[in-house]
């Protein structure tokens, strides 16, 4: 388990780390085709529609989550760390758990997750068409 602190940024509290996440909302965008925009995220965590959770190390952001509730689990919208694609989804489901969900899902337009979300615990549950 990862030791790391997390921290939920509250809605008023947005502003202070937004230099930060944006950024990497936008290099998420960069190499996956993803129907949002770095705006849409701020506006959602700021309206109490999503949370945005950072891990700190050392004082200093080194990963954040930001995670939208559903019936029984926890969505992660949108994810970055310094460290491996272990410790994130990780740090994931940790916040997920801590917050009473019994599932963590995720979707994502980048066809590389067909062959390691599955590595990582994860199931496919929903396919989707444009009509």
């Amino acid at each position: 388990m990862l030791s790391l602190a997390k921290t939920y940024v509250q809605p008023e509290q947005l502003a202070s780390v937004w230099e930060w996440v944006r950024p990497k909302l936008v290099e998420i965008s960069q190499v996956s085709p993803e129907p949002w925009l770095p705006e849409d995220v701020y506006t959602e965590c700021k309206e109490r529609r999503a949370a945005l959770w950072l891990a700190v190390e050392e004082n200093k952001p080194v990963a954040f989550a930001v995670m939208q509730p559903e019936r029984t689990g926890m969505h992660l919208w949108a994810g970055w760390a310094e460290w491996n694609l272990d410790g994130a989804m990780e740090l994931a489901k940790q916040i997920a758990k801590e917050s009473g969900a019994k599932k963590l899902t995720f979707s994502s337009l980048r066809p590389g997750w067909e062959q390691v979300a599955p590595e990582q615990g994860f199931k496919p549950v929903k396919w989707a068409a444009e009509v």
